[in-house]
Order: C-alpha cells, then sequence, then structure tokens
C-alpha cells in the first residue's frame, strides 16, 4: 500500500487520520533540504509498523513534511518483500511488533547486500536504555520516541538520507 500526497488517509475500518496536503504542510527545512534538489527523485522511505494507525501517521507526515514516496508495510516480512522489489533509501521502523521485532528487521536488511546500508530509524514506546543500545550496536541511527511529532522525524529522516548518500 502506497500513500500519494493525500490530506485525508483513511484506515480500514477505523478512523480517518486527518493531515495536512503538501501544499498546506508547513515546510520544514531539515528533510530534502539537506540531500535533494527538485531534479531528483524523490527519496523511497519504508514505514514498517503492526499499527495501521500508526503506520498511516506516520507515512502521512513523512509525505507531507519530507516530500517522499512512502511504502507502507505491517510486518518484518512484508518489509522484506517490499525490499526484494525496490531498495529503500530509508527504513522507518517500530521497535515493538509481534513475531519478529525492529532488531528482527534490522539484522535480515544487514544480510540482503544491496540493502545492508540502508539508514534505519527506529520508532520505541519502549524506554529501556539495553533495548536502544541493542537497536544502535544492529545498525539503526536513530531511535524516536513514539508517537515521534513531524519535526523529529523530519530531522531524524533528513539525518539518516545525508548519512546514507555518503
Amino acid at each position: 500500500m502506497k500513500i500519494r500526497n493525500r490530506a485525508r488517509v483513511t484506515a480500514p475500518a477505523r478512523r480517518t487520520i486527518i493531515v495536512p496536503s503538501p501544499e498546506r504542510a508547513p515546510r520544514r527545512r531539515g528533510c530534502l533540504s539537506l540531500v535533494t534538489a527538485r531534479a531528483r527523485p524523490l527519496p523511497r522511505i519504508l514505514v514498517v509498523d503492526d499499527d495501521p494507525d500508526a503506520r498511516l501517521l506516520v507515512g502521512a507526515m513523512i509525505e507531507s513534511y519530507c516530500e517522499a514516496q512512502v511504502t507502507l508495510a505491517a510486518s518484518v516480512d512484508e518489509a522484506m518483500d517490499s525490499v526484494r522489489r525496490v531498495i529503500p533509501d530509508l527504513v522507518v521502523t517500530d521497535a515493538q511488533m509481534p513475531g519478529q521485532t525492529g532488531l528482527d528487521l534490522i539484522r535480515r536488511l544487514r544480510e540482503v547486500p544491496r540493502a545492508a546500508r540502508v539508514p534505519v530509524v527506529v520508532a520505541t514506546a519502549t524506554p529501556e536504555p539495553a533495548l536502544h543500545d541493542e537497536l544502535l550496536a544492529a545498525g539503526a541511527l536513530a531511535i524516536l520516541a513514539k508517537p515521534p511529532s513531524p519535526e523529529d522525524i523530519a530531522r531524524a529522516i533528513g539525518a539518516a538520507l545525508v548519512s546514507g548518500a555518503g
């Protein structure tokens, strides 16, 4: 499922989430201004979260504030299927998901030669320093408190895309 610059995103059998359309969203310098020019294609960002509302909200915030192509995945397996088709420029994942976790996703990405260097940003509601240390040791570039603000997302994505561009 992809979100394409919509002002209204509806989760199936759930409530409607309203985010500003890109024309009305306040532009936050920090995402694309750091890494792209208008002539370059938009960065491809994969958002992985088992919670459909969180997944849609983060995806919509990224598109609105960072001008990126967003692909959504509900699980690690779904994310890896997407990575096999198109290598993203960045992955934003939840840390705690049933079955396989964000840590498992990072480890599986690192096993795919073409995706081994894809930057990963992790969002988590867990304040455990041991988990944060383990995620960073596995290769996460940033850990955001959940739910992240649009500014935090923009800042983390901008930094991750800059580090991944080099």
